[in-house]
């Protein structure tokens, strides 16, 4: 449900363009979808991507300096609840490309606060991944945007603040 695959065929038509950009899958492979993460890296291979790819997994201690090596978080997922990945991309500062399912949208104002597509809808991820390769500049004020919303909304300061006024 993670949409690996269409962000690898988004990152394929970017590569045509930006040979030097590279793409980073993070996650654990749960038993029972060993064939799923071969499918990943048979698409990874069939399209002349091996060099450009990294798939791994790391330890939760490690998550913040993955973010960090990050310019843009991508999450098309099909289906989510509200993405823990996403908040986190948002309060290091990256611009946030994700599918508008789940919470998305509580979150992510299209193109202010991050960026929203329609789910399987790799054009349009084409199209957002193209954008933040060429305007940097914008990618980073998008992505402090975002940090900006989570401090705003998520800290333990707002958050005490909110509780509060409750009572």
């Amino acid at each position: 449900v993670k949409g690996h695959l269409n962000f690898l065929k988004a990152g394929r038509t970017v590569l045509n363009r930006h040979p030097e950009t590279r793409f980073v899958i993070v996650g654990t492979v749960l038993p029972g979808f060993e064939a799923y993460r071969q499918s990943i890296a048979d698409f990874i291979a069939k399209h002349n991507m091996t060099h450009a790819v990294l798939m791994t997994h790391v330890s939760l201690a490690e998550i913040p300096s993955v973010f960090a090596s990050l310019d843009v978080l991508v999450a098309p997922s099909f289906a989510e609840s509200f993405s823990f990945t996403m908040l986190e991309g948002m309060a290091m500062g990256k611009p946030v490309v994700a599918s508008n399912v789940g919470g998305a949208s509580e979150m992510i104002t299209d193109g202010e606060t991050g960026f929203l597509i329609p789910v399987e809808n790799v054009e349009r991820l084409t199209r957002v991944m193209f954008t933040l390769q060429n305007d940097r500049a914008g990618a980073q004020i998008v992505g402090e945007r975002a940090r900006q919303k989570i401090i705003a909304d998520l800290s333990l300061q707002s958050m005490a603040e909110r509780t509060l006024a409750v009572y």
